[in-house]
């Protein structure tokens, strides 16, 4: 296949490895670039063998794996413009992976020792392949199950490590004050030691472990562009796991914002907003070259939407004009994903939450409650007034108290007694009688108070125009829950204090995207078949006047 270097000098500028470089640039690097044909199944490059080239696919597709003691793992499966070979950036320059072509394959490979000596002189691009080679050595070292086959991951990265720096600082003051201060109370105070060095170990270890639990908590958080989502991965130790994505095809902008010191040290964040609200990257490295990663892939999911729309404009054709009634039923296309979020809590909030019952679904209406967290506070008092009565009917039965005779006592605890159950029967009602549902087509929020008026608002679905949620406070980010806010028109919905938030906007976000997905197909097919009844009208026109002609 022949490929002219106009077709390779507009590849160069569509992958974003070297945005930043003028045409001068990107054109003394034509001279150091070979085009190589590949066949069917042909190896590009074998593990552990020198690293010497760099690779860009001009069309076709190629398989990168690495071996593992279970077999063959599957790193990506990449197409046209994508890029593979990042063992050359590194220091040993040997392979850590395999590849092979499955299509009939053309590639630009590029000399690794070329290719560097180009990054060294032309720095402006210097950041982007440092993204590249880090989100391969994250790729080398990441199970991701609920990737697709076809999929691939061309951004996978962790918050700067400033953020964890800065979300460390605090328990290390804590512990360093700790010290100092148990030093200092040792030798200028008369304070027993065993009371001075216990308190300040508990303090220390209190800062270390909480120092332990951001560094683990920093590490299991990351933040994807593949070739068809954008993916934020969230995990809390023990209490749960959260999945936030949306699909490339639903982007409406990108936006960059950072602070001073995001500028200083090089980090920011990356506002990512759909039809259905803001997907955040937080603390990111590097954010611009993120963006122009995210843009491509971007560009290139529109691309493939319209080339999809054209396949299917033409499919109509054909059955309006060929009319060939023994041709195959073709398959269904399958659906793509819609923007959601899919959380794993930790075992014990999922107990917790199921014998509250905070999420039940009947009829595909899906019911939430408030938190149990919530209940406990309504209850606390009246429990613990609960609780005190019995302490203190507990001790009078061991204790002849002459100022408190029985027969006005038995009478004033029982009444007592009996006010307080109400009231924890009351506060108990009120918790379980305010209700968020999701229906097919509705958002319908219930609160109503024991033996008084219910107050219930309801509004369509396919009006909503945003959808957040937050998780307050220290209680909410360790159980799991939070407040999710619902814009429609210039009404705020909200549904407070509801179990696993991003579930509850995954809920709303699937709603939405199904009567969205539906109106649009039937408006979308409407347009299609109008536009072919046209050219089926122009076509018996034009064969008329042919028949007149003769």
């Amino acid at each position: 296949m022949r490929v002219t270097q106009k077709e390779i000098l507009a590849l160069l500028n569509r992958v974003h490895l070297f945005f930043g470089l003028d045409q001068n640039q990107v054109s003394f690097l034509l001279g150091k670039i070979e085009v190589l044909e590949y066949e069917t199944g042909s190896p590009v490059y074998e593990e552990n063998t020198n690293a010497s080239n760099f690779y860009i696919i001009i069309n076709g597709q190629v398989t990168v794996e690495v071996e593992t003691e279970r077999g063959a793992k599957k790193i990506s499966i990449l197409q046209e413009n994508d890029y593979f070979g990042e063992d050359v950036l590194t220091e040993t320059k040997i392979r850590r992976t395999s590849s092979k072509t499955t299509q009939h394959t053309v590639v630009l490979r590029i000399p690794g020792n070329e290719l560097i000596s180009f990054i060294e002189e032309n720095q402006v691009i210097f950041p982007a392949f440092q993204i590249i080679l880090a989100n391969y050595e994250n790729l080398l070292k990441y199970e991701a199950s609920w990737i697709k086959p076809e999929e691939a991951i061309h951004f996978l990265s962790r918050a700067h490590r400033y953020y964890l720096i800065s979300k460390s600082l605090t328990p290390l003051f804590i512990a360093v004050s700790a010290i100092i201060l148990s030093v200092i109370l040792y030798f200028q105070t008369d304070i027993s030691v065993t009371i001075i060095f216990p308190l300040g170990g508990l303090m220390v270890l209190g800062g270390l472990g909480w120092i332990i639990w951001n560094t683990i908590d920093w590490f299991n958080d990351y933040f994807l562009i593949t070739n068809q989502r954008v993916v934020y991965l969230e995990k809390v130790l023990l209490l749960y796991e959260s999945r936030q994505e949306t699909p490339l095809g639903a982007i409406l902008s990108i936006t960059k914002q950072t602070g001073l010191i995001g500028r200083i040290f090089g980090f920011g964040d990356i506002a990512i907003r759909t039809y259905t609200g803001v997907l955040y990257f937080r603390n990111l490295a590097c954010p611009d070259y993120v963006i122009k990663l995210l843009t491509e892939q971007w560009e290139r999911a529109k691309k493939r939407l319209t080339q999809e729309d054209h396949e299917e404009m033409e499919t109509l054709l054909r059955e309006k004009f060929i009319h060939n009634e023994n041709e195959e039923e073709k398959e269904p296309k399958e659906a793509t994903f819609t923007g959601q979020t899919q959380v794993k809590s930790g075992w014990i909030l999922t107990a917790m939450a199921s014998l509250f019952g905070m999420r039940t679904e009947m009829d595909g209406a899906i019911t939430y409650r408030t938190h149990w967290f919530i209940l406990i506070g309504k209850i606390f008092l009246p429990t613990l007034a609960i609780l005190i009565l019995l302490i203190f009917f507990s001790i009078y039965g061991g204790v002849n108290f002459t100022f408190l005779p029985q027969n006005i006592l038995f009478p004033a605890f029982g009444v007592i007694t009996l006010g307080v159950t109400i009231w924890w029967v009351y506060q108990f009602v009120d918790w379980r009688n305010d209700l968020y549902i999701i229906s097919h087509d509705q958002l319908v929020d219930v609160n109503r108070k024991p033996l008084g008026l219910e107050d219930r608002r309801s509004a369509p679905i396919k009006n909503i125009q945003s959808v957040e949620y937050k998780r307050l406070g220290i209680f909410g980010l360790l159980f799991n829950f939070g407040t999710v806010f619902i814009r429609i028109g210039d009404t705020e919905f909200t549904f407070d204090y509801v179990h696993n938030p991003s579930q509850v906007q995954k809920e709303i976000f699937d709603r939405y995207t199904d009567l969205m997905n539906v109106d649009k197909d039937a408006q979308t097919d409407k347009e299609r078949r109008r536009m072919a009844e046209w050219m089926e009208a122009y076509h018996h026109i034009m064969m008329e006047q042919d028949g007149e002609q003769e």
